[in-house]
């Protein structure tokens, strides 16, 4: 009896102090639930300590991402989504067992972090409490457990996983468990395998959005009946299919967004959509059709605010009933045809924000496009991207009438004349994007310090503009963050002690004149991490500071300079991923220490020497994928440490001072597409260990001393070689026939060797020279995605009398060279197969018989030599067909007969045949009784009396003449032996230029 009336006066008084404070106890976590949460930490890995306070404080209920029941304590809502913090490192580990002691949870949310590709747990099945459950992105992988479908109470479930590797399921029939499903994202699933994933769906009676990007879907399976009818968001773009539009889709009257893009829908479905009349927002860019005009039954729906039609193939106009969309907010018709006029009276659309009409066929005059823009647009418009089109004209200051643009994009276009004064009073710029044009002119200075504070990007590469720009062109853009001024006629003329008002994270500066001294205003840019100042007219030392300062940036190009200095011991480059150092005045030797994360180095150009060992062989692994360290001094063996640089993909030494071997260690370069070690003093066998290099493209060991046979294995292993160059080195031995197997092969040089024996006759078999198509090697080799920059591969090809480096058209060379060998034989008719070959050079061999006479269906032929050699027979006649045909050389051969006739033969000069038997233009020798000169003849054919005349004449003087010539030059010859060797000196010495 006293105990419980101690607990009544107990309950009173502390009711008693409640209602006089009018404010409720505060209610701690559960203990359990502290602790359950403590061991979920423990087996998580935490690197910006994002949960610290986890630690510190005992009430788990003011921990970060915790929510706790204000009455009962209880844990409801664990928030561990990497985009709800500030941090950049995601949360990475393991997901504790240990969180199923939070038995009232209904919110569990571990979105944008990594847990590395291990599975979902299933134990996370048995949180039946739990009503959201988020694992977007957070790189889970393998099968879907099944054990989700025991969340009866689950109203949203996103599994949504852009990064790789995958989640998969095949099936979905757990989704029956859940009849409460209100949101269902799967986008990036693989569902190839749940080949009734429709049916599973169509079993959520509840469902209001359904997420189905990228899932690998192929068909729908027929529905008898629609269950999901509230459905009011659909995506299933990016799939494959390739049927008919299902009618159920068009009777979901209640979406309000859909999105059909990028699949192959065998019809056009815009019309089968127009009675939903919700729908706000529309996708259906890239169909796989397309669509002559914009679809007339699109402008009835009157509630949509997006409408996105890109990659239809859409022609024509934009028709004027696009005024019917009055609640239109965006519209995007870009990479499409459409080639009319912007209607005026898209001026009337008052809630229109946003037009994207990039990449059409646009041919409005800039100026008559600003007039369309009236009316209320004016107010509304805020970002306008006419990108990539035909638009010409003067920028005015009509421009300046859309007061609210925020965005401008008329890139890539054909815009004319200055950029107006008026620019600068768009207040509410942030972006002004108007490279690759043809502006001309100086820059405004009010774009400074006028109203353009709000202004973010200013990118105005590729233009015409020159100025000399000062302090005052910057003084106001205290929020811009990209500047891009490459390739105009710019100086940049800032105070030595000048410190920017602005912070940027990119800067691009090619071709602009920066220099000559570096810049010191830089080193105030605590963000950059794109910095292009290559071709800047910097002739400095790079100053001590810059080293560490660059730590910051992602990319660096400082290429085309000449900037001196050495390169620090270390070469710690932080997160940076590209540096480009090329042709510059750089000396002294490499560092020793090179940042493990740097994936593009290029230091050729320079002067720097001495031994690479130290380079190459640090401890440290290497994932950098391309090497340039070509046209230094370097010396020494190549050391013999690459299993340390497994993930190089390109590797150039070409002319430094190397020798020694190709090491054994090259061939654990697995992935290596280009190697360049040309004009070197390299010997020894070809090693055998590269045939471990399966995906070579690109093979330059010319200029060295390498002896032996040119290995088979080259043929056999290297099948995606499309460039050879084995030139000037010392091989011997007959040119192996399984070469004849590279069918991607684009250019192969093996002259100046001492090979052997015959041409093969499967050198026909060469397709890609038989096949005019574009090669992947010239122009995009690599592309490195960090850093949105592609490496040029480069060839040196000896064609047309010289020797010339190919790049950026490389993809457009074919070429096959065999001269200076001892080849003997013919010339194999199955070579006149490679109808794309653009340059043949056979010459300096022992070569017999005749030309082929099909030598005139190689129709790309641009060069042609067969000189020195042993060829007879006449000229096929074939070859004045040749019509690309630039460079040709038949001289020193046994040809006889007479120069094809026609237009393309008789324009080379006569050094072009020289040493044979030929006669008629363009060799000042007449063809004789071969028909060449023409006889005087009458009407019945026979030869008249004045032209026999003229013929005793013509040939009596040729006697003579020969006689007068013949003994004028041989007779002191043969009676003085100094004339004698002096004339063959001179002729030895003609004959070898011509060679």
């Amino acid at each position: 009896m006293v105990e419980n009336f101690l607990l009544l006066l107990m309950f009173f008084v502390g009711t008693t102090i409640l209602s006089s404070s009018g404010n409720p106890p505060e209610v701690l976590c559960i203990e359990s639930e502290r602790d359950a949460l403590l061991k979920f930490k423990k087996e998580l890995v935490d690197p910006s300590n994002r949960l610290l306070s986890w630690d510190g404080e005992q009430d788990c209920c003011k921990w970060v991402g915790i929510r706790c029941d204000n009455s009962t304590g209880y844990v409801k809502e664990l928030i561990l989504a990497n985009n709800e913090f500030s941090e950049a490192y995601p949360l990475k580990g393991n997901v504790s067992d240990s969180i199923l002691n939070l038995k009232h949870l209904t919110h569990f949310d571990l979105s944008n972090n990594d847990f590395e590709g291990v599975g979902i747990p299933s134990f996370l099945g048995s949180m039946v409490s739990l009503r959201y459950l988020d694992l977007s992105d957070s790189s889970f992988s393998g099968l879907i457990p099944h054990e989700l479908g025991n969340l009866s109470n689950l109203n949203h479930l996103d599994l949504r996983s852009t990064f790789i590797p995958q989640l998969y399921a095949e099936n979905l029939g757990w989704l029956h468990g859940l009849p409460s499903l209100l949101k269902l994202d799967l986008s990036y699933t693989n569902l190839s395998k749940a080949s009734s994933w429709l049916l599973d769906i169509n079993k959520l009676p509840s469902l209001q959005e359904l997420h189905l990007s990228r899932c690998e879907l192929v068909d729908f399976a027929p529905l008898d009946h629609l269950n999901f009818t509230s459905l009011s968001v659909l995506d299933i773009s990016w799939n494959k299919f390739k049927s008919f539009l299902p009618k159920w889709i068009s009777n979901l009257s209640s979406l309000v967004s859909l999105d059909l893009s990028y699949n192959h829908f065998q019809d056009p479905i815009s019309c089968a959509l127009q009675n939903m009349s919700a729908l706000s927002y529309l996708d259906l860019s890239s169909l796989g059709f397309n669509s002559s005009t914009i679809p007339s039954c699109l402008y009835t729906l009157h509630n949509l605010q997006h409408l996105i039609l890109r990659s239809l193939g859409l022609k024509g106009g934009i028709s004027n009933d696009i005024a019917n969309l009055t609640n239109l907010v965006s519209i995007d018709l870009s990479d499409n045809e459409l080639d009319g006029r912007i209607p005026r009276l898209i001026g009337n659309l008052c809630n229109l924000e946003e037009i994207n009409l990039s990449d059409n066929k646009l041919t409005e005059n800039i100026s008559e496009i600003f007039e369309s823009f009236s009316g209320c647009l004016i107010d509304s418009l805020i970002s306008l991207y006419l990108v990539g089109n035909k638009i010409s004209g003067h920028l005015t200051d009509q421009i300046a009438k859309l007061r609210n643009l925020s965005v401008i994009d008329l890139s890539i276009n054909s815009i004319t004349g200055p950029i107006p004064e008026s620019i600068g009073n768009l207040s509410s710029l942030t972006r002004l994007n108007i490279k690759y044009n043809k502006l001309s002119g100086t820059l405004p200075k009010s774009m400074g310090f006028l109203f353009l504070s709000s202004l973010q990007v200013l990118s105005i590469s590729d233009n015409h503009l020159e100025d000399t720009l000062s302090e005052d062109h910057f003084a106001n853009l205290a929020n811009l963050e990209i500047l891009e001024m490459n390739d105009n006629n710019f100086t940049l003329n800032f105070a030595t002690e000048w410190i920017p008002p602005f912070n940027l994270s990119a800067i691009r500066v090619r071709s602009c004149i920066v220099g000559p001294q570096f810049p010191k205003w830089l080193k105030s840019q605590k963000k950059l991490s794109w910095v292009d100042l290559s071709n800047a007219k910097l002739s400095d030392t790079i100053p001590d500071w810059f080293w560490s300062w660059s730590s910051q940036c992602i990319y660096l190009n400082l290429s085309h300079n000449q900037l001196s200095g050495t390169l620090p011991h270390i070469l710690f480059t932080g997160d940076m991923i590209w540096m480009n150092l090329r042709s510059n005045l750089l000396h002294g030797s490499l560092p020793p220490v090179v940042s493990s994360n740097i994936a593009v180095l290029d230091l050729s150009n320079n002067f720097f020497s001495g031994n690479i060992t130290h380079f190459l062989c640090s401890s440290q692994i290497q994932l950098m994928t391309i090497l340039h360290l070509d046209n230094n001094l370097l010396s020494g063996n190549i050391p013999d440490c690459w299993e340390n640089w497994e993930s190089l993909q390109v590797l150039s030494l070409d002319n430094n001072n190397l020798s020694g071997m190709i090491p054994t260690s090259m061939g654990s370069l697995t992935i290596l597409v280009s190697l360049h070690l040309r004009n070197n003093s390299l010997s020894g066998v070809i090693p055998r260990a590269l045939q471990s290099c399966l995906e070579l493209r690109a093979l330059d060991l010319s200029l060295n001393a390498f002896h032996g046979k040119i290995p088979a294995w080259i043929g056999t292993s290297l099948l995606e070689l499309m460039t050879l160059n084995l030139r000037s080195n010392e091989l011997s031995g007959l040119i192996p026939k399984e070469l004849c197997d590279l069918s991607d092969l684009q250019i192969m040089d093996i002259s100046n060797n001492n090979l052997s024996g015959s041409i093969p006759h499967c050198f026909g078999n060469f397709t890609s020279m038989a096949t005019r198509r574009s090669l992947l090697v010239g122009g995009d080799l690599i592309s490195n995605n960090h850093s949105g920059s592609t490496f040029f591969e480069n060839a040196y090809v000896s064609t047309k009398g010289g020797e010339h480096n190919y790049d950026t058209i490389l993809s457009l060379m074919t070429s096959i060279d065999l001269s200076n060998n001892n080849l003997s034989g013919e010339i194999p008719e199955e070579i006149t197969n490679l109808f794309a070959l653009r340059s043949l050079n056979l010459s300096g061999n022992h070569l017999r018989g005749t030309i082929p006479d099909r030598i005139g269906d190689m129709k790309d032929l641009e060069s042609l030599d067969l000189s020195r050699n042993q060829l007879w027979g006449r000229i096929p006649p074939s070859m004045s067909e040749l019509t690309f045909l630039d460079y040709l050389n038949l001289s020193y051969n046994n040809l006889s007969g007479p120069i094809p006739t026609g237009t393309q033969l008789q324009r080379f000069t006569p050094f072009s045949f020289i040493g044979n038997e030929l006669c008629g233009d363009p060799l000042n020798k007449s063809c004789g009784m071969e028909g060449v000169t023409p006889k005087f003849g009458n009407e019945n054919g026979k030869e008249s009396e004045g032209g026999s005349i003229i013929d005793e004449w013509f040939y009596l003087s040729l006697g003579i003449g020969f006689v007068f010539g013949f003994w004028g030059i041989w007779g002191p010859l043969l009676l003085s032996k100094a004339w004698r060797v002096k004339y063959f000196r001179y002729l030895a010495s003609v004959c070898h230029k011509l060679a």
